[in-house]
């Protein structure tokens, strides 16, 4: 397998450790998102060789690790040696290294059928003001409802679906999406701070949309790169990864 191969990683941080962090960076604790201060901590580890996109697969803050699962084109000894060599040490103990796994991701053939995991973002972006020169980022679904005529009704479901599909060919294509369930939905408020020298912190509510679904490959290394890429915005924060599992149902 080659070195630059793309890696499955799964890890536990803890979660007392992730809340010191953001204590430290000074951010609002009772409103913080867990996808961006696992975003601040795995930056803390690695820097810019992070793992991402990433989804927080046990989220509950009453058990004492955050189960986070991420793509990474280094395996777990690797991400380990440079943890060790290069992090703060109140950073590199908060991780379960007992417990840290990871596995290389094969390549899947054409034709195959697979089920997939996604946390995403279904946004899109509009064009606001009197310029019309600024964008901003609107719920796909709402985006459609304010496009239609009167009380036309829209489906959710079936906006997320193209909004998914079209995500996959803008990414080169390489599946066709089969079955989609959208399993919850839920408005999500995200932390995100601005850069320069202050970085303020404000507040995003965005849609959070859980699906399973099926992917038929048609290319597989386009498959490959979708999986290290992610899907939609925000991907650096929680969203976007795929997930791949045995399909659950009929395409």
């Amino acid at each position: 397998m080659e070195a630059d191969a793309l890696h499955l990683l799964r890890m536990g941080i803890r979660w007392d450790a992730l809340m010191a962090l953001g204590k430290r960076r000074h951010l609002p604790l009772h409103t913080v998102d867990e996808g961006y201060l696992v975003h601040c901590f795995l930056a803390e580890l690695w820097k810019q060789q992070s793992p991402r996109p990433f989804r927080v697969r046990q989220n509950e803050r009453k058990n004492r690790f955050a189960e986070v699962w991420a793509y990474s084109r280094r395996s777990h000894d690797v991400l380990a040696d440079d943890a060790r060599l290069y992090a703060d040490p109140q950073i590199l103990d908060a991780v379960d290294w007992g417990n840290v796994h990871s596995k290389p991701m094969p390549s899947v053939p054409v034709g195959k059928t697979v089920g997939f995991e996604l946390r995403a973002c279904p946004v899109v972006r509009n064009r606001r003001g009197d310029d019309g020169n600024k964008e901003r980022e609107v719920d796909a679904w709402l985006a459609r409802c304010h496009a239609v005529d009167g009380d036309e009704p829209v489906d959710r479901e079936q906006v997320y679906r193209e909004w998914l599909q079209k995500q996959i060919e803008q990414r080169g294509g390489g599946a066709m999406l089969g079955a989609l369930r959208l399993v919850a939905f839920k408005r999500d408020r995200l932390l995100r701070r601005e850069h320069g020298g202050e970085r303020t912190s404000r507040q995003l509510e965005r849609p959070g949309a859980h699906f399973e679904g099926t992917l038929t490959v048609q290319d597989s290394a386009a498959v490959m790169g979708l999986l290290s890429r992610g899907i939609g915005r925000h991907r650096a924060f929680g969203f976007g990864m795929l997930v791949l599992v045995p399909p659950r149902f009929a395409c």
